[in-house]
């Protein structure tokens, strides 16, 4: 898939998954909370490709990984296991609570970004080896050809928007 697909991909699942876990949030909080999830949804989304050689992480920070695409950078293992560090290090170390939701609210949307983008890639044909170090086997659950379906998924995603927030408006008319 594109970038502009994975970071559309990963705004809106770290955007809808937050708007749901943020329900009984009030209205001000939750705005703000779903901004931070969404920016950090959109970077966790293009995250993965960090090992591509032209991709926009690597026009910013140089070439940081340098390991093969859709390698060691698409297994979901990895992810977790940091997330899983990170998040017990804000738990023992930021005392302030409201920071800590937030940092909080940031790290998962990176995470729900990242999901999102490997869950776009394994319905490639090419797959992608989800279960690395475990196995370097590479899987796919459909045989989608980027160049050939990519428009129709973003095609599908921005309606998927505009669905929702026509039924968000007509709630308030």
């Amino acid at each position: 898939m594109k970038y502009e697909t994975h970071k559309l991909c990963g705004v809106i699942s770290s955007f809808a998954v937050g708007n749901i876990i943020l329900s009984d949030v009030p209205v001000f909080k939750r705005v703000i909370f779903l901004i931070v999830i969404s920016i950090f949804g959109g970077l966790g989304g293009t995250f993965p490709d960090v090992d591509a050689k032209n991709n926009n992480w690597n026009k910013i920070f140089g070439s940081i990984f340098k390991f093969r695409h859709r390698g060691k950078m698409h297994s979901l293992i990895p992810y977790i296991i940091v997330y899983l560090v990170i998040y017990n290090k804000i738990l023992n170390n930021v005392h302030n609570h409201e920071l800590l939701i937030l940092y909080i609210i940031a790290i998962s949307g990176f995470l729900i970004g990242v999901i999102s983008h490997l869950a776009l890639d394994i319905i490639t044909v090419r797959g992608i080896p989800i279960l690395y170090p475990f196995t370097k086997k590479n899987y796919s659950i459909l045989n989608l050809r980027t160049e050939k379906h990519d428009k129709y998924i973003s095609f599908i995603l921005k309606m998927s928007v505009a669905i929702y927030i026509f039924n968000e408006v007509k709630k308030y008319k």
